[in-house]
């Protein structure tokens, strides 16, 4: 099945043949106008169907039309955001990821290849507990040594202070940021704490 990073691929190396010919590539400027010029070409196909779903006079437009509208904004979104350095198909992931954990849905992207524990270097699961290693990055929750000494908080570095339980650390999902856990009222809640190095170690 084609994929998303697919299209992006054939179109950036489309896209050399392009302007092969005359030796300069479309600006940001141009960009930005193309994709605008195939979204008002998109809406006035939608207004069409929309006028005929009325009844009212007026030239129509078909499914197929639709679609291809659709097609065309898509590339030129995927052309704008290319010449403006953004990865499309990881923004949109991590994005989605965001949104998902913002609200409490389990939904997520998994990204092609998980990041592994830093300590046991097994890939991390879907939904497994993690805590950051403020130097060498996410391990699993049940490969940190028990030791409170060996555990920091990630905003500064700093100690646990006196009566501030061990972090149990977080569930995993892929392309989100980091969740830091801190404590209130017994439950954990997103803030910041973290260790300094698996099994006590720094």
């Amino acid at each position: 099945m084609t994929t998303f990073t697919d299209l992006r691929t054939a179109l950036i190396a489309r896209q050399k043949e392009w302007v092969a010919d005359s030796g300069q590539e479309p600006d940001v400027g141009f960009r930005a106008i193309e994709f605008v010029g195939e979204v008002g070409e998109l809406f006035n196909v939608i207004k069409k169907i929309l006028r005929e779903a009325g009844g009212w006079r007026g030239t129509r437009a078909t499914p197929e039309d639709l679609a291809d509208e659709f097609g065309d904004a898509l590339i030129c979104l995927y052309n704008l955001a290319e010449k403006m350095g953004v990865d499309l198909d990881a923004a949109a992931i991590a994005k989605f990821n965001r949104t998902s954990e913002k609200y409490g849905f389990p939904h997520r992207i998994m990204a092609d290849e998980p990041p592994r524990c830093f300590a046991c270097r097994e890939p991390l699961q879907l939904g497994q507990m993690v805590i950051h290693d403020i130097t060498e990055g996410l391990m699993h929750a049940t490969c940190c040594g028990p030791e409170r000494d060996a555990y920091v908080r990630l905003d500064d570095g700093s100690p646990l202070e006196d009566g501030e339980p061990i972090p149990t650390g977080h569930p995993w999902y892929p392309d989100t940021p980091e969740t830091r856990i801190a404590y209130e009222d017994g439950r954990a809640t997103t803030a910041s704490a973290g260790r300094t190095g698996a099994n006590g170690e720094d």
